[in-house]
């Protein structure tokens, strides 16, 4: 008996195994609607994830120049530079970090939350312009603020900084729910750019 030879799959298949377009008014309109309804949600996700994350952001920047203002008003000025007094109760979160450093960019006094950042670069280069501001380091979002005394002169500097990671913390069990939570780092690490009352790198 000879042996048959295999049939081609392609393209000698029968009719009734080929995919066909739906050729039913209802069908083509069923599918131009999961298409679009797919389309919107997709784009109103993306919406939700920009606001989160410039909300995140704003909240955070927020907090940095609040606890840099609260730790200024504790700074005493002395004839021999700046010291750190009255902290016991000085609000400080979780992966955020307050430094005091003097007029010549020496670390006087600190105070620091769990998993704290370290000092950042960054405050000889705001002390030599006279000016500080936000700035990013990797991962972290950094505010310098520089204390003047009634003369105006330069009499040191305070720096807060907190971990881009500890930003989005307090929002993890909602933002894990729809499956975002590494979002609004992301948009915070994208949109947190020097701004322009930013000083120039460098320690």
């Amino acid at each position: 008996m000879p042996m048959r030879r295999p049939r081609p799959l392609h393209p000698t298949w029968p009719s009734r195994l080929r995919v066909r377009p739906p050729s039913s008014l209802r069908a083509r309109l069923a599918l131009w609607y999961i298409l679009v309804v797919g389309l919107t949600l997709a784009c109103f996700g993306a919406v939700i994830l920009v606001v989160v994350g410039a909300y995140l952001c704003d909240a955070r920047d927020t907090t940095l120049r609040e606890r840099a203002a609260l730790l200024s008003d504790r700074v005493r000025l002395t004839t021999s530079g700046v010291r750190l007094g009255g902290v016991g109760t000085f609000p400080i979160e979780g992966g955020t970090a307050a430094y005091l450093f003097d007029a010549q960019g020496r670390l006087v006094g600190r105070v620091v939350g769990p998993r704290a950042v370290p000092p950042q670069p960054g405050v000889r280069a705001a002390l030599a312009v006279g000016r500080g501001g936000f700035r990013t380091d990797g991962k972290a979002r950094v505010y310098v603020d520089i204390l003047r005394d009634g003369r105006g002169q330069i009499r040191g500097v305070v720096q807060v900084a907190q971990s881009t990671d500890a930003t989005v913390s307090g929002f993890q069990p909602v933002l894990q729910v729809g499956g975002i939570s590494s979002w609004p780092s992301l948009c915070c690490s994208r949109s947190a750019r020097p701004q322009a009352s930013s000083w120039p790198g460098g320690r």
